[in-house]
């Protein structure tokens, strides 16, 4: 596999943003629990990328394989190159991203009734710990947002078979580290179509972001559950 500098993925990661999206909170005890998203991008929520905002030369396709799903993504590259990827992704790397991600109402009020009579710093310890233990993150007191450092960290061994498949594009190409590194943006930025996810699932609070395998084998997602895709693919470089 070839080395990619640190640089490379920090720069790609800063370019994340959201989408203004209507405030979400949770009351617990006296404090209001107020969600916002990592970054913030002035534009219309609503937005979503339909057949006539397809890029030409994108296509995806996702097959069921056993106890996984192979997905399909064709491409252009910024070289102009149609490529085509498939990778693998086992159910069991979809299922645990999604397990492991987001809080609910049950969970906070459970963590106030039993900390939240300890004290102020006991409190506040204890849900910091909580909702990084879910992938968030507790920022000016009363602010919760997704971590996605924190994201990209574990979900980037999970998408291993997808930096494995671009590494392979790239050799068959003759490309450099760099031209597979933009190969890999521009499948994100063009193959997966622009869709925003629920600030709730399920009764699970997900702040509108997928976890990077369950975005990838659905082939959808807003821009912070493509910077924690890129981000997580990037990584095993």
């Amino acid at each position: 596999v070839v080395h990619r500098t640190n640089a490379n993925i920090h720069a790609l990661l800063a370019l994340g943003a959201s989408f203004l999206t209507a405030a979400h909170y949770t009351l617990v005890g006296n404090r209001a629990l107020v969600w916002q998203p990592p970054w913030t991008y002035e534009q219309s929520s609503d937005q979503e990328s339909t057949a006539a905002d397809v890029p030409e030369g994108t296509a995806f396709e996702a097959k069921r394989d056993g106890d996984g799903t192979i997905v399909y993504y064709s491409f252009l590259d910024f070289n102009r190159s149609l490529l085509t990827l498939k990778a693998r992704i086992p159910s069991k790397a979809v299922d645990d991203s999604m397990d492991e991600f987001g809080y609910t109402d049950v969970e906070l009020h459970a963590l106030h009734s039993k900390y939240g009579n300890q004290g102020e710093k006991v409190y506040d310890r204890k849900l910091r710990e909580y909702l990084a233990s879910r992938g968030f993150r507790l920022v000016d007191d009363d602010v919760v947002q997704a971590d996605i450092p924190a994201m990209v960290k574990r979900n980037a061994s999970r998408l291993n078979p997808v930096a494995r498949s671009l590494d392979l594009l790239g050799s068959s190409k003759g490309y450099g580290p760099e031209e597979v590194v933009a190969a890999a943006t521009a499948m994100v930025q063009t193959a997966v179509r622009y869709k925003t996810p629920p600030a709730v699932e399920k009764g699970v609070h997900i702040g509108g972001i997928h976890p990077p395998p369950k975005a990838l084998v659905d082939g959808w997602g807003d821009c912070d559950t493509k910077t924690g895709l890129i981000g997580s693919v990037l990584s095993n470089w």
